[in-house]
């Protein structure tokens, strides 16, 4: 019975020695991976999240980058789609047209729209006479002659289309037309005289004095040079004689204008030198009044000296 007492009491102390351990096993568990914890959380607290998050932002997936250049592919081929659409819209037809024909056909076709263009100046309808000019013209874009017969009659009725368009230009006072086309022409030939002839009388219109009387001393000086008709000269002599004319009426137009300022000027200061004088002075001016007209600057730059004016007026109904 003891025996059975004692064998107990053993059995019952190695079981609470087994929990002990195992309790002491686990706390050194935990004590070890508390350990380990606080370890890995140093860690990761020094360590640099950015360099992990510039390597997983700067990785892209396949799939995505194939999209997206198949996306790019759709819209660079949907552009080109539509830039050929657009340009299919419009009608080359008549471009087609013109470069299908020959250039002799293309020179009777201008010769063609001349003879309609002359017909329309002849009749005082200038505005269809340029646009049959212009039509013309449109056909030296496309022409390229290679003949010397070809080439000689292009140039001819080029020449003459500029110069009738020029011509049309000057009727409707569109000189900056007139100086463009007969620019062309000047510059293709300084010595022509006709278009040195026109571009003047557009700047004259223009009130640009000294440019117009470059160009018709010009036209003057090729003309005396060569075996002219004294019609010619004398139109010329003409020309320079009417700008010459209007430049003076436009100086003294100018100097009596400026006098006529400082004398009001000079005017007004001196009524306000006199306190008791009147705001209204109902006395007339002391300037002439042919100046009255110089203070207007609407009034054309030709109203100047009266004579001078009744020159310019005849020369001019001569000279159209």
């Amino acid at each position: 019975m003891l025996q059975f007492v004692h064998k107990g009491k053993e059995m019952r102390l190695m079981e609470a020695e087994n929990e002990v351990a195992n309790l002491e096993a686990q706390l050194k568990v935990k004590k070890e991976l508390s350990a380990k914890a606080c370890a890995l959380n140093n860690d990761l607290s020094s360590y640099d999240w950015t360099q992990t998050y510039a390597k997983w932002d700067a990785w892209q997936d396949p799939e995505e980058i194939a999209q997206l250049e198949q996306e790019a592919t759709d819209k660079k081929s949907r552009a080109l789609n539509a830039h050929k659409n657009a340009m299919c819209d419009h009608d080359h037809s008549a471009e087609q047209r013109l470069m299908d024909m020959t250039t002799e056909e293309k020179l009777l076709e201008c010769d063609r729209f001349r003879l309609l263009g002359n017909r329309m100046y002849e009749q005082g309808k200038f505005q269809r006479a340029a646009s049959f000019y212009h039509r013309a013209l449109v056909y030296f874009e496309y022409m390229f002659p290679e003949t010397k017969f070809e080439i000689e009659e292009h140039d001819r009725l080029r020449t003459t289309m500029l110069l009738n368009f020029a011509a049309c230009h000057l009727k409707m006072m569109q000189y900056d037309d007139v100086i463009h086309n007969t620019a062309q022409l000047i510059r293709q030939n300084p010595r022509h005289v006709k278009a040195l002839y026109m571009r003047a009388k557009a700047y004259r219109f223009r009130d640009e004095f000294d440019k117009s009387i470059c160009d018709i001393k010009q036209a003057i000086d090729i003309v005396k040079g060569e075996e002219s008709e004294d019609s010619i000269v004398h139109l010329l002599l003409r020309e320079l004689h009417l700008t010459l004319t209007k430049q003076l009426a436009y100086r003294i137009r100018m100097k009596k204008l400026s006098k006529a300022m400082f004398a009001e000027k000079a005017r007004l200061v001196g009524s306000r030198g006199n306190v008791s004088h009147n705001l209204y002075d109902p006395k007339p001016s002391r300037l002439d009044k042919s100046s009255d007209h110089a203070l207007i600057m609407s009034q054309p730059i030709m109203h100047g000296m009266e004579e001078l004016y009744a020159i310019v007026q005849e020369l001019e109904g001569q000279n159209d």
